[in-house]
């Protein structure tokens, strides 16, 4: 029979393996994400919510053992430091994806500004005068705007 410490141990391995994978699935996304792969991205969207409620299960079991665990037995100094090193690589796993999907946020955020700088520049191309400042004349004369207002 597993005794206590053995199950939240075990319980700290799952729970840093899911993060694990939850950072596969990141990556993953910002892939598809660069590359438009809107059928894939989809895919990555249901494995990263399964793969969040399955971090959150574990966690509760977690919880769950380290309060019994409390009330039962005092834990030895060399299996408290295992579960604080197991605890402290969950805890830098989770600032990994944090700042992966901070970045993931970031790029989509920078590629729809970029998509809407580019559909105003297309809806305002009649309209010279924006393009070259308030000086130019949009009279009947179209030579070559550039070499007046630039040279």
């Amino acid at each position: 029979m597993e005794t206590l410490h053995e199950k939240i141990t075990a319980g700290y391995q799952k729970e840093a393996a899911l993060f694990q994978d939850l950072l596969n699935c990141l990556d993953l996304e910002r892939d598809n994400l660069i590359n438009l792969n809107l059928e894939n991205l989809w895919g990555v969207m249901e494995k990263k919510q399964g793969l969040l409620e399955s971090i959150e299960g574990v966690q509760g079991e977690i919880k769950g053992l380290l309060a019994q665990d409390g009330e039962k037995q005092p834990v030895s100094t060399a299996d408290r430091y295992a579960l604080t090193s197991l605890s402290a690589r969950v805890t830098h796993l989770k600032e990994e994806v944090r700042s992966r999907v901070k970045d993931n946020v970031l790029f989509i955020q920078e590629t729809l500004g970029f998509f809407d700088e580019l559909v105003q520049i297309f809806m305002s191309s009649g309209e010279i005068g924006q393009a070259y400042g308030p000086g130019l004349k949009k009279a009947g004369n179209y030579s070559p705007l550039i070499l007046y207002k630039e040279v």
